[in-house]
C-alpha cells in the first residue's frame, strides 16, 4: 500500500469516527427522550429506563455508520481538493481510481460491519429491547403517577390525596374523587387501597 494511500485512508477514519460519535449520540439521544417520556407520564423508574437504551445501540448504529461513511468522504476529499492537493497528486501522475481506492476499501469494510451487525447482533437486540421494554411498562405503579398533594386527571375523573403509604397495594389516604362533567359529585374517603390487575 503506498504512502498516498495510506495517509487519505487514515485521514478519512479519523473522520469516520468522530462523526460516528456524533450521529450515534445524536440517534441516542432521540432514543433516550422518547423513553424519558416513559419516566414522565407513566410514572417509570428512570434506572430501568437507562439500563435498556444500550439494546438500542446495535439498531442504531446501522444508521449512523452511512451517514458517517459520507461524511467521511466528502469531508476528506473536499478538504484536499480546498487545499489543492488533489492538484498536485494529479500532477504527479496518480491516477484517480487510485486516489479513491481508501474510500472503496473502507466502505467495504464498513459493509461487511453492517452486514454482520444486521445478520447477528441486531435482530437479538431488537427483541431484548422490546421485551424490557415492555416489562417496564407492566412495571409501572399508580403511586409513581400520582404526587401527594397534587390534582391527578384521567378524563373526566379528578383525584386526590394527602399521603401514600407506597406497598404491594399502596394505601392512599384522605382522597376524593370528582366527575368534572358534574362538579357536585365528589367521593371523598380516609383511605383507600389500590390493587394491580396482575395480582402484583
Amino acid at each position: 500500500m503506498r504512502i498516498l494511500t495510506k495517509y487519505c485512508l487514515r485521514e478519512e477514519f479519523k473522520l469516520f469516527l468522530a462523526a460516528l460519535l456524533f450521529f450515534s449520540g445524536l440517534l441516542l439521544l432521540g432514543q433516550v427522550m422518547n423513553l424519558l417520556k416513559l419516566v414522565l407520564h407513566e410514572g417509570v423508574v428512570l434506572s430501568k429506563v437507562l439500563s435498556i437504551v444500550l439494546l438500542w445501540f446495535p439498531s442504531g448504529i446501522s444508521y449512523s455508520i452511512p451517514m458517517s461513511l459520507l461524511f467521511a468522504v466528502l469531508m476528506g476529499y473536499g478538504q484536499m481538493a480546498q487545499q489543492e492537493e488533489l492538484t498536485a497528486i494529479s500532477a504527479a501522475g496518480v491516477s484517480p481510481a487510485e486516489l479513491l481506492s481508501p474510500a472503496i476499501f473502507l466502505g467495504a469494510a464498513l459493509s461487511f460491519a453492517l452486514f454482520a451487525n444486521e445478520a447477528w447482533v441486531a435482530p437479538p437486540a431488537r427483541i431484548l429491547f422490546r421485551e424490557k421494554l415492555a416489562e417496564v411498562r407492566n412495571d409501572v405503579r399508580i403511586e409513581n403517577l400520582i404526587s401527594p398533594g397534587q390534582l391527578f386527571a384521567f378524563g373526566p375523573i379528578r383525584f386526590s390525596c394527602r399521603e401514600i403509604d407506597p406497598g404491594g397495594e399502596p394505601v392512599f389516604k384522605n382522597i376524593f374523587f370528582e366527575y368534572s362533567d358534574t362538579p357536585a359529585f365528589r367521593i371523598t374517603a380516609e383511605s383507600a387501597r389500590v390493587g394491580r390487575g396482575d395480582g402484583r
